[in-house]
């Protein structure tokens, strides 16, 4: 058998047809051209204020693609919010709006709620823009905003 095995090495290595060498080598996990993206921000927004943000600043070489988008928080009874995200893609900024409604009523606030399946994409180097927005001089605002989704090379 030894033999054998030896002749198929020199065949192979001889590049003599019909020889196969083949070698036991460690497996590694192929290298993943995208990876997944997921965040959550907490947006704090005074009663003084109309509006918070957050950021999400894009690597160079890579693009963003957010999937879904989800919101909860809480405000005082009345309490109107919005969320709007801004990206760039080829220097064009766009703005998508995330209608938030009211889950129900407790202890004097308003659960507000959002989830929405989305495909907003943006560049490498440029900066995504979570805004949630509410009537000023209202009460206090708490929201959580959640965003999920792939971080690829650029093409």
């Amino acid at each position: 058998m030894r033999r054998f095995q030896l002749l198929l090495i020199i065949f192979a290595f001889l590049g003599i047809p019909g020889a196969v060498l083949c070698q036991s080598q460690p497996t590694q996990p192929a290298p993943s051209a995208s990876s997944v993206f997921q965040r959550s921000y907490l947006l704090d927004i005074p009663a003084t204020s109309d509006w918070g943000y957050a950021t999400i600043i894009v690597p160079s070489g890579k693009s963003l693609t957010l999937q879904f988008v989800s919101v909860w928080g809480q405000a005082g009874v009345g309490t109107k919010a919005s969320v709007s995200i801004s990206a760039t893609v080829a220097s064009q900024q766009s703005t998508f709006y995330i209608p938030i409604t009211i889950q129900n009523t407790s202890d004097g606030l308003d659960s507000l709620v959002a989830a929405q399946p989305v495909q907003i994409i943006a560049d490498g180097d440029t900066t995504v823009y979570l805004q949630v927005f509410k009537a000023h001089g209202t009460s206090a605002a708490k929201l959580s905003v959640s965003v999920s989704g792939q971080l690829q090379p650029m093409l």
